[in-house]
């Protein structure tokens, strides 16, 4: 892979996060750069570029669908989703934000740990596209 990528940079340096929040964000800052996103609020672009443009691993898919269904996350914090990318942007937003009514906080141990469980999903949607990706692949 193309070692000068600055989306395969932030690939290791997500790699080298323990807490699950900034792994997530440091993740999902990848799929925004890859997505050409120039706002937060640009899900649509988001989901359209996550749906025809990343590499998403049939065993990976299952996993990420099972973890929506049993996902504590949508009663939590008021959000709903329907797609797998649309899970993985309100997490992001989720992850964010640390506010009374929404977001996570240190004590909120349930959706942190769905939080991690995400995120060993998201890094291998990540790899699996930074490997084939025109911008990062040898």
């Amino acid at each position: 892979m193309d070692s000068s990528s600055p989306t395969l940079l932030q690939f290791y340096e997500a790699a080298k996060k323990d807490d699950p929040v900034d792994k997530y964000m440091s993740l999902f800052k990848i799929i925004e750069y890859l997505s050409g996103v120039k706002k937060d609020s640009e899900l649509d672009t988001i989901r359209s570029h996550l749906q025809k443009d990343w590499w998403i691993p049939d065993d990976v898919r299952v996993r990420l669908d099972e973890l929506m269904k049993r996902s504590i996350l949508p009663t939590k914090h008021r959000r709903f989703f329907d797609d797998p990318p649309s899970y993985l942007y309100q997490l992001r937003g989720i992850a964010h934000h640390m506010r009374p009514e929404y977001g996570l906080t240190p004590l909120d141990e349930d959706s942190i740990a769905e939080l991690a469980e995400a995120n060993v999903i998201l890094q291998e949607i990540v790899k699996h596209t930074l490997e084939r990706h025109p911008d990062t692949k040898a």
